[in-house]
């Protein structure tokens, strides 16, 4: 296979990873909440992902540990700038799971296609009918109505996150990046990720014996050594590795199947995470809304990108000129 065929399974391989996070990941936190009633929603947030990710920059470093050398300027720049971004919008993204649905959430921290079209109408004065698929199915998925002309707390925080998430996918592939060591990166950005978190959790946390007793019970600790393997150093080692061969425009698109596979998962997944950690937790119907607003979603992604006069913010940003340094 070419590169850039590697490189569109690697990356949909990725979506496939952080698609299971989120019901894993939700009923994780239905079983912490019953254990500890007093940690806060930030608290449980924060201090898994500080977890997650510390763990996730422990495994590269064992798994690379003689490939790995003194970092470069360039590397510690890109590194933290992705930790603090990935830290920022997975810390929204986690707390929206405790007021959304997975499914909800997996679909709204794809809108980043929703930031590009408001840009370009500012920009142009002019309003594509295109772009009025993705808003409109952001407002199926989100319970906006002409009546309430509000979202709830777990929709606005996954429309933030995707501004978030935006700024992560333009980082990555930046081409004065394009000689750094994508494990080297990797490593840094997940610790800086991890140490992100530490005021908050310490901030929030109800006492050290509550951080002990969220993960004292093994189903815990199994389902944090999974995400912090599969959907965190993989899925993200993938990103960063393979999305500078397909560019932004094109792994925007491919970004658009991650919610595919959160629905499939929180479909089919919360019998067996029910049991496995003694919870309720009741599997998310593939409901008519939540199919309709979704494909609106991922269908005005598409042909936004394909559309030979709607330019995407991230194809002109990446073709901006290189700057040294």
């Amino acid at each position: 296979m070419s590169t850039r065929s590697t490189a569109n399974i690697a990356l949909l391989i990725a979506c496939a990873c952080w698609g299971l996070s989120f019901p894993l990941e939700r009923a994780l936190f239905l079983d912490q909440l019953h254990d500890v009633p007093g940690a806060s929603t930030w608290c449980l947030s924060a201090w898994s992902l500080c977890l997650r990710f510390a763990l996730a920059a422990g495994l590269l470093l064992f798994w690379c540990r003689r490939e790995l050398g003194r970092p470069t300027r360039s590397e510690c720049r890109q590194g933290l700038v992705l930790g603090v971004l990935t830290a920022a919008g997975m810390l929204l993204q986690m707390d929206a799971l405790m007021h959304a649905t997975a499914s909800t959430v997996a679909f709204l921290s794809q809108c980043y296609a929703v930031w590009i079209p408001l840009v370009l109408a500012v920009r142009d004065r002019r309003w594509p009918s295109v772009r009025v698929g993705v808003l409109s199915g952001v407002a199926l998925l989100s319970g906006v109505s002409p009546k309430s002309g509000a979202i709830g707390r777990g929709e606005l925080e996954s429309l933030i996150g995707s501004l978030v998430f935006t700024a992560q996918i333009l980082v990555a592939e930046r081409r004065r990046y394009v000689a750094n060591r994508v494990v080297l990166v990797a490593v840094i950005a997940f610790a800086v990720a991890a140490v992100s978190y530490v005021p908050l959790v310490c901030a929030t946390a109800p006492s050290g014996h509550a951080l002990i007793a969220l993960y004292a019970d093994p189903a815990r600790l199994g389902a944090l050594a999974v995400l912090a393997s599969v959907t965190t150093c993989l899925g993200l080692l993938l990103m960063f590795r393979w999305q500078r061969h397909v560019g932004a425009v094109t792994a925007a698109v491919i970004y658009s199947t991650e919610p595919i596979y959160a629905a499939l998962f929180a479909a089919l997944l919360p019998a067996g995470l029910s049991a496995l950690f003694g919870v309720t937790y009741v599997a998310e119907p593939l409901t008519v809304t939540l199919l309709l607003g979704g494909g609106l979603i991922i269908g005005a992604n598409l042909l936004m990108y394909w559309h030979p006069r709607l330019p995407s913010l991230s194809q002109e940003l990446t073709q901006q000129p290189v700057r040294a340094g």
